[in-house]
């Protein structure tokens, strides 16, 4: 609404109170963790650590264009075990015809 009317006070207000909206959260996430650990046991001390490092990284590296395993396993098919040309049997040596005498 502030950006609608463009009066440098409600959006000086705005950006205030997006400001301070953004640190309690920040503020919330920290007091969490850290009562989480504090009062962490060897059970849910692997939970806490997951939440400290985030998740592990993909097991499977990216190739270009394969986002799912299916177009992952058609990249990798094609390009180790490229398509055959088709089959063409050798040119058949005939000995030399000679007209009769």
């Amino acid at each position: 609404m502030a950006r609608k009317h463009g009066t440098p006070a409600l959006l000086d207000v705005a950006h205030i109170s997006k400001a301070s909206y953004f640190k309690a959260i920040k503020t919330a996430k920290n007091k969490h963790g850290s009562s989480l650990l504090l009062s962490a046991t060897p059970q849910t001390l692997w939970t806490a650590k997951k939440f400290a490092f985030g998740r592990a990284p993909p097991r499977f590296p990216s190739l270009p264009g394969a986002e799912t395993p299916q177009q992952m396993n058609k990249v990798l098919l094609g390009h180790f075990f490229p398509p055959r040309e088709p089959f063409s049997p050798p040119p058949r040596l005939r000995p030399d015809k000679r007209a009769p005498h």
